[in-house]
């Protein structure tokens, strides 16, 4: 009995082992690339295309690569070293800066209310630097060049320059269900909401080398770097649940105006705003999220059903007046119960509108 007895120490401590080194913190590296190029939209019309070209400077991590609408997504777990690389391979020097949400806190709140991860730092055109810090608290962050183009009088992050970081509690990481914070609320699956609007003529005027001295009016919109159709049915955008599930859905708000997204079908519990834990947690069908702020949201999915999501200002939800191509997404409920049905009452088989 002595070797079996061996043999399951062994076993039993080679679980432990795994167990306690899920919790262990990790370093985790990334590259990112400042660059700059003009980027086209294709707007599918009834007989036709539209396409809209815009200049965008921004971030990527691949090298020689455009810029991507919205960001890199980083992710890491609190308490993890962080390292990373940013090269700026535009014609102009930017600053670089990782932080949570600026606006002030809505409501009765509890948490650490201002957190600077990674201070300003300014990287000529050209050049690179590197960055290691620890993960902070688990929750939802921004990185993004905070200053404004001093020949062109314009912000930065007007033409697309941030992105977001999201920190999960220790030993959880993404696509995995898990917790917004430690002992905080829990979800099945979660998703990150990068905001995006653009004014074409702060764009084209970032392009030419040329003052804006007009009011910023947006005309595009985009959450993480997609729009209309394609948004909606876009996996890593729209959850696609079961009943029973609970999702959450981390806004971060980079662009220029704010945007008051409208949940139909469900009501979001709104539990943090810039990682401020939220002490009256309010439900939310309409919600309004200032520019450079994050708002963390958890829904319970208690029906089937396809509801959409949307941005409550007209415009928004058009790609330069082209509707419905803006800031929109959905809450598919029926694929994964049984799909469209006939005379089903939550998910029938549509008779009219555009064919699914």
């Amino acid at each position: 009995m002595q070797p079996v007895l061996k043999l399951m120490s062994a076993s039993l401590l080679g679980l432990a082992s795994i167990a306690s080194s899920s919790s262990i913190a990790a370093t985790v590296n990334y590259t990112l690339y400042m660059t700059e190029a003009k980027e086209s939209i294709t707007i599918p019309l009834y007989s036709s295309s539209y396409i809209r070209t815009f200049w965008v400077e921004g971030f990527t991590d691949v090298s020689g690569s455009p810029p991507h609408v919205s960001g890199i997504k980083l992710t890491a777990s609190e308490g993890d070293t962080v390292n990373i690389t940013v090269y700026n391979n535009t014609t102009k020097t930017h600053d670089f800066t990782l932080r949570n949400g600026l606006a002030a806190p809505v409501g009765p709140a509890v948490g650490t209310p201002t957190v600077t991860v990674v201070p300003a730092a300014t990287i000529a055109a050209g050049a690179s630097q590197a960055f290691s810090f620890t993960a902070p608290s688990a929750g939802s962050y921004f990185y993004y060049d905070p200053s404004t183009d001093t020949k062109t009088t314009i912000p930065n992050r007007a033409v697309g320059m941030y992105g977001a970081m999201i920190v999960y509690p220790a030993g959880k990481t993404a696509g995995s269900p898990g917790n917004l914070w430690t002992g905080g609320p829990g979800y099945t699956a979660d998703f990150t909401w990068v905001l995006t609007d653009f004014d074409k003529r702060v764009n084209d005027a970032k392009w030419l080398g040329t003052v804006f001295s007009s009011t910023y009016k947006a005309t595009y919109a985009f959450i993480n770097g997609e729009f209309g159709g394609h948004s909606m049915k876009n996996a890593e955008t729209s959850p696609v649940s079961n009943v029973g599930d609970t999702v959450a859905i981390r806004v971060v708000n980079g662009g220029m105006i704010s945007h008051p997204l409208h949940f139909h079908g469900y009501h979001g519990e709104l539990v943090s705003v810039n990682n401020v834990r939220q002490n009256r947690v309010l439900e939310k069908d309409v919600l309004d999220v200032p520019p450079m702020t994050t708002m963390d949201l958890v829904f319970h999915i208690n029906q089937k059903g396809i509801y959409i999501v949307h941005d409550h200002t007209g415009m928004m939800v058009t790609q330069d007046g082209v509707y419905a191509e803006g800031m929109i997404a959905e809450f598919d409920v029926c694929k994964k119960e049984g799909g469209l049905i006939a005379n089903d009452p939550y998910c029938p088989i549509p008779t009219i509108g555009v064919p699914r």
